[in-house]
């Protein structure tokens, strides 16, 4: 890979997709990691691009990113590159993973870039990531990971875990944390869900049963 080469956005990318598998990221939670990891890695390369508005004062919350020190030169797809990374690697349990495929990526292209100029790109691209770190750990992600866990219930109509995994309910509390762009959840609230009745031929029941036909 060489820098500008839109490759090695995809290949950072990537890189974060696969340790978030291996370390087994619920969905809820495996989108929020990516909503910042591309969040960072957008603002440190529109700064080659100013055509490219900034998502500061359009995501809540977020204040304009630092600017590059005038006078120096940069190559804003590694700082990009450094940005995505640096904030990927906040974000999972396997940290050694991402900084090892870092350090490999980053030396491939060192040699193609002035020294000058690698040097400034990261040191940005690490700016960058500290920003967004910063936004991302008000969003109140850590105070829902000490919340009671859904319950249940014993109620026939109350939700339950089912086979084959018997999973607990994934992120009751995730209403509760800073939204991106609407106010709440609230802005789209959708229709009521059919009544509960496991009574025959009861618009529940048919409901259900078209359900296991589909299947």
């Amino acid at each position: 890979m060489r820098p500008g080469d839109p490759q090695l956005i995809h290949s950072c990318i990537k890189e974060v997709t696969d340790v978030m598998v291996r370390d087994i990221f619920s969905p809820p939670v495996a989108s929020r990691i990516y909503a910042y990891v591309t969040i960072a890695g957008y603002e440190a390369a529109r700064q080659g691009n100013l055509s490219y508005p900034s998502l500061a004062e359009i995501l809540h919350g977020l204040a304009p990113v630092p600017v590059p020190e005038a006078g120096k030169k940069y190559d804003f797809s590694i700082a990009a590159a450094e940005s995505i990374l640096t904030v990927g690697r906040a974000m999972v349990i396997s940290e050694a993973s991402i900084e090892e495929f870092k350090t490999r990526v980053l030396a491939e292209i060192k040699a193609g870039v002035p020294e000058d100029a690698f040097s400034n790109s990261v040191t940005y691209g690490r700016l960058v990531a500290s920003h967004i770190l910063a936004w991302a750990a008000r969003d109140k992600y850590k105070e829902t990971r000490a919340l009671a866990k859904y319950d249940p219930g014993y109620e026939d109509w109350q939700w339950k875990p089912t086979p084959p995994a018997y999973m607990k309910a994934v992120e009751p509390h995730w209403s509760e944390m800073r939204t991106f762009v609407i106010d709440s959840a609230r802005q789209f609230i959708p229709h009521p869900p059919t009544p509960f009745s496991s009574g025959k031929g009861s618009p529940f029941m048919r409901m259900q049963w078209r359900s296991m036909t589909q299947d």
